[in-house]
Parts: C-alpha cells; structure tokens; sequence
C-alpha cells in the first residue's frame, strides 16, 4: 500500500518548483494554488517563511502589473471591448467602486474571477494610489492567511482519515471541489444581494427626488 509519505517524497524532490508555481500562482488566480500550498505546509513539503514571503511577493506585483495594465488600457485602448467587458462587470458586482473604492477593491478578493478585473479598473480609473495599495495589501494578508489555513486544515482532515496517498489524494480533491462551490454560491449570495441593495437605492432616491419635486 502507497502512504502518503510517496506524495511527501515526491513533494520534497520537487520542492523549488512547488515554490516557482506557489510565486506565478499568485499573479494570476491563486485560491487552488496556495490551497495546495497549505497542503504541502501540513506534509512537511515546503516551509511556512518561504512560502508566505514568495506568496507576498507575488501578491504585490499581480497587484503592480494589474493597476499598470489599466492604466496603458485608459491611454491606449480606452474604447477596447475587453474594457467595455470589465467595466460592465464592476458596474453589476460593484456598483459603488468609485464611491468606495477601498471596500470594493477589499471585497474583490473574496469574489471567484472579480478581483483581477478590480485591480485593472483601479489602474484605468488611475485610482489614489494610496487607497489602491492599502485595500491590496489588508485584503491579501487576510485572504493570504484564509487560504492557506484552509488547505492546512484540508491536510489535516483527510490525513486523519487516511494515510494511503490514494484516498488520501481523492478527499483533498473533493475538499477542493466543495470550496470552489462553495466560492460560487457566495457569489451568487453576493449578487442577489448588491441587485436588491441597488435596487432598494435605486426607490430610495427616486421617492426624495419625487418628494422634493412636490414640495417644490
């Protein structure tokens, strides 16, 4: 029978690689990443000091090139579809970007497939540079932190239920379906509520508006 210390042997010989898509992961759309990450931190496969800093890193320059990337958009291509697409998506998940941009920027992070978008639309807009960087760096050490404790705890749980690599690898698979499920149905959560949110707005001022003009 195959334990899971085969998946630790392979994980350990293949450690700088673990660590060079750990890094690229991060720039591009990390949940499934860094949950693997937390995995291979419980087996003992990487370390933890490695790990966040190349975690870090990468989170600040996904955060660098995507402001960067909106920003030759607005000056190159102000009127490209890709822009019109991303636009549209902001003004439907994230209504009040411009008035909050720092709670929007935020709540992007937790959002499946939304923050890469914020983070292009803050460099188009040319948002406070200052406010851009403050909603990255507290949204990514918390989202950081959930992460990879989340695939800790995968780790923990499925090696508590077996050792054998097999099953082992097949329940973390299923832990990693229900998160993704998971992320999808507060999305959806998140969307009915911000449409009936808006909406509600929406009434509110149109009832002011009326109300002004009938008095005036």
């Amino acid at each position: 029978m195959q334990t899971v210390d085969l998946l630790l042997d392979f994980a350990l010989f293949h450690q700088s690689f673990a660590y060079i898509i750990l890094f690229l992961g991060m720039i591009f759309e990390g949940e499934i990443v860094l949950l693997f990450a937390g995995i291979l931190l419980h087996l003992g496969a990487i370390n933890l000091i490695p790990t966040i800093i190349l975690a870090s890193v990468g989170l600040v320059s996904k955060s660098f090139i995507a402001y960067n990337l909106g920003s030759f958009i607005q000056r190159k291509f102000p009127n490209s579809r890709f822009l019109k697409y991303i636009n549209k998506k902001i003004d439907y998940f994230l209504p009040d970007f411009q008035e909050k941009p720092f709670w929007s920027i935020f709540i992007s992070k937790f959002l499946v497939g939304l923050n890469n978008f914020a983070l292009i639309f803050s460099g188009y807009l040319k948002l406070k540079f200052r406010t851009y960087i403050k909603a990255e760096v507290f949204s990514n050490i918390l989202w950081l932190s959930l992460i990879l404790s989340l695939g800790y705890f995968f780790s923990y749980t499925a090696i508590s239920i077996t050792k054998e690599a097999k099953k082992f690898i097949i329940i973390v698979i299923l832990f990693i379906f229900s998160f993704i499920i998971l992320e999808k149905i507060v999305a959806f959560i998140y969307e009915i509520f911000e449409e009936f949110y808006c909406k509600h707005i929406r009434n509110s001022k149109d009832s002011k508006s009326s109300k002004s003009s009938q008095n005036a």
